[in-house]
This record gives C-alpha cells, structure tokens and sequence, in this order.
C-alpha cells in the first residue's frame, strides 16, 4: 500500500510538471486573457456611473420611550424596551415613511418631480419591468396615493420600497440607516449614480422620519391632554354654577322669611366641596399630563447633512488593475489545464 501511495504521489509530480511545462509553452495565451479581463474591466469602470454616497448624521434626545412603542405597535413591528435610537431606526426603514419620501415632490435637473418618479427615471426601472412583464410597469407615481388602491399601484409600490430598504440599487439597498444605542446618534446613507439624487433622498429620508416620529409618537399624551383639559373645563364650569347657587341662597337665607332655605344652603356648601376636590385632582392630572408631554417630547436634531459637491466613487484602478489580473491568470490557468487534460485523453486514445 505504501509503495502504490509513493507511486501515485510521483505520478502526479510527473502530471504536474507536465502540465506546468505544457503552460509555459502557451504562455502566450496567459497574456491574451489577462489582456483581455484587465481591458474590460478598466473600459467598464470608466464606462460606469459613478457612486455618488451621501450621508446624514443626526442625534435622538428623549425624556422617555413610550412614544415609540406606539408607533412600533402601529407598523406590526412590535414594541419592547429597545433604546429610542433603535426603534427610530426600525420606523425610518418602514413602510409608512418610505411612502413619504416617494411621494415628496423635489426639483431636480431643472425638472419637478416625485422622487419615487425620478428613481424610476434615473435607475431605468421601467425597462427592467417591461422584460419581466411586470404589471405596473408603466405605471407612475401621481400627486397623492389613489385610494381605494389597486393590485397594480401596490405592487408598484412594493417594489419601489424594496429598492430604497432591501436591494435592487448600485450597491444594494439605496437607503441605509445604522444607530448606536450608546451615543444615541445614528446615520442615514444613499448610495446612488445621482450626486443630487443622494442629497435629496438624505435629507427627505431625515425629515419624513423627524416628522411621523414626533406627531406619532405622542398621540397618546396628546390624547390624554385633551380628555383631562375637558375634565378639568367641565367641573370648573361646574363649581362655578354651583358658587353662583349658594351665593343666591346665602342672600335668600339672611331674611327670616326664608330661613328655610338653610337646607339648601348646606347641600350647596357639600356639593361646592365636592367640586373643588374634583376641580383640584383634575386639573393637577392636567398640569401633569402636560409636563410629561413636554419632557419626553422627542428631540431629533441634524449633526451633519449631505450638500453638494459630493465625490463619485469608482473602484480604484490600481486595485482593480491587481484584482482583474489575478483573476485573469487563475482563469487562464483553468482553460490551459483543461486543454491539457483535452490533448491528454485523445493522445491515450
């Protein structure tokens, strides 16, 4: 067994500096096809687009969390006791907000659009729908989302999110948005051919997220704002018809002939205490409510936003120069290996 292992192991050396010889003497054709992977790959990078990246940095400050597990339950994206800064960023990649950056109207290249138009136009996405047959492939974005919406637009829709959030982009999704729980400051990306595309998809990202956090995230305070400010306006209205009673019956009362108002007084006299104590409870629930509304009121504040000039990127030649060259010669060694192995097999036959 030992001495067929030797055997085979030299067999193989004897294989392999065959095969290396029968290379160099085709070398010739390793030039030939890294000329020609290193030549495409420059003449495509020149060729391409370049990335234009653009990014917004902004900080969250909150007195509290309980508006955002609103929000969460709203969107089926569930609450918890995640950092505010991470649920932001769960309500920045949803649904609700990505219909308000594809609805908002912006001026670009002279031209006014809605963005979700211009990502059609810019990325060319109604031909890739056409070749895929898609429904909606001629179908554009109008002024308002159509309601009742059809299976159409919704698809449409769908598919426009999933290019801003899941993929589909020159680098995958066009829209990113990572948090750090530990400084609470978190930062919106997009990545796209359009240096004002990117701007413009940054900034309207931050302010549609800025915008549905702070509304939504208190209605309920704001909720219980209104119920205790009724209540509180109510028994104030209240007490103060009752002190007008008990001041007629108290006028009543100092002539003998109506001394028998006395029992009134005193229902009046309860009833006014009654009053104050509700009058008092109420309006302190007010004053709390409203002191809670404005110390958890959530403070979302820009630290950086993306403006123009903004540098395109292309992969670096010199790398891609290396990269191209390696995988050139790898390539050709394979095709020579497998020729090798072509000119073998007729020779044994």
């Amino acid at each position: 067994m030992k001495e067929d292992n030797e055997l085979s192991v030299k067999e193989l050396f004897v294989e392999l500096s065959a095969y290396f010889k029968y290379a160099r003497s085709k070398w010739w054709l390793v030039v030939l096809v890294c000329l020609v992977i290193i030549g495409g790959s420059v003449v495509t990078r020149y060729l391409s687009a370049p990335l234009y990246t653009a990014k917004l940095t902004y900080l969250v400050e909150t007195g509290g969390g309980g508006g955002g597990n609103v929000i969460l339950s709203q969107l089926g994206l569930g609450g918890g006791q995640a950092p505010n800064v991470e649920r932001i960023q769960q309500i920045a990649l949803s649904d609700q907000v990505g219909l308000k950056v594809l609805y908002e109207g912006v001026e670009l290249n002279g031209k006014r659009k809605l963005l979700g138009n211009y990502l059609i136009d810019e990325l060319e996405l109604r031909e890739k729908w056409r070749e895929e047959e898609y429904g909606f492939a001629e179908l554009e974005l109008l002024d308002s989302i159509p309601f009742p919406i059809s299976r159409d637009y919704a698809s449409l829709h769908k598919a426009l999110l999933n290019l801003l959030y899941v993929g589909g982009g020159p680098d995958g999704p066009l829209i990113r948005v990572e948090t750090d729980a530990l400084t609470v400051i978190a930062e919106v990306t997009v990545v796209t051919t359009d240096e004002l595309l990117s701007i413009h998809l940054a900034n309207t990202e931050f302010d549609k997220l800025r915008e549905f956090y702070t509304i939504k995230s208190q209605v309920r305070q704001l909720d219980n704002i209104a119920v205790s400010r009724t209540l509180s306006d109510s028994l104030q209205r209240e007490l103060t018809n009752v002190q007008k009673q008990l001041l007629q019956a108290q006028d009543r009362r100092s002539d003998i002939v109506f001394n028998r108002n006395r029992y009134e007084v005193v229902r009046l006299e309860q009833e006014q205490q009654k009053l104050i104590l509700a009058y008092t409870e109420a309006y302190k629930n007010l004053q709390i409510a409203e002191f809670t509304f404005r110390s958890q009121r959530p403070n979302i504040e820009v630290i950086d936003r993306p403006f123009a000039p903004i540098y395109g990127y292309r992969y670096p030649i010199v790398r891609l120069v290396m990269l191209s060259g390696i995988i050139s010669v790898i390539v050709a060694l394979a095709l020579l290996f497998f020729a090798y192995l072509w000119k073998k097999i007729l020779t044994d036959i």
